[in-house]
């Protein structure tokens, strides 16, 4: 039994694909299906999976490579548009506070002059 896998073993071995591509490829005899008497489960030929691995790792794992690029790209200009977010808020922020403290100081400087002048 060892020269044969359940089929999340060999699903692991193909780069943890997907049990429709995994299906594809053992309907296409491409990994052979085992069912051993007794059992309705079936196993699949080592053999086959280990070469369907050397053929197709390859490009799985170039196409989570790009993948994550891509997703790396998309999550920095996330984060360059959130920050441009943050720093506009900022400066409407302190537009604000300045134009209040404006009105604090023209305030007291009235409130001065009145008390002198009485």
């Amino acid at each position: 039994m060892e020269n044969l896998l359940s089929s999340s073993e060999a699903r692991e071995m193909l780069g943890n694909m997907a049990s429709s591509s995994f299906k594809e490829y053992v309907d296409s005899g491409r990994i052979r299906k085992i069912i051993p008497p007794g059992k309705k489960q079936g196993k699949y030929v080592r053999e086959d999976v280990e070469l369907l691995a050397k053929e197709v790792l390859p490009f799985i794992r170039k196409e989570k490579r790009i993948k994550q690029q891509n997703f790396s790209q998309q999550l920095d200009y996330a984060t360059h548009q959130r920050l441009s977010t943050i720093e506009k808020d900022l400066e409407d922020l302190k537009q604000q506070i300045t134009q209040h403290f404006n009105t604090i100081e023209v305030l007291l400087a009235q409130i001065l002059t009145r008390l002198s002048d009485g």
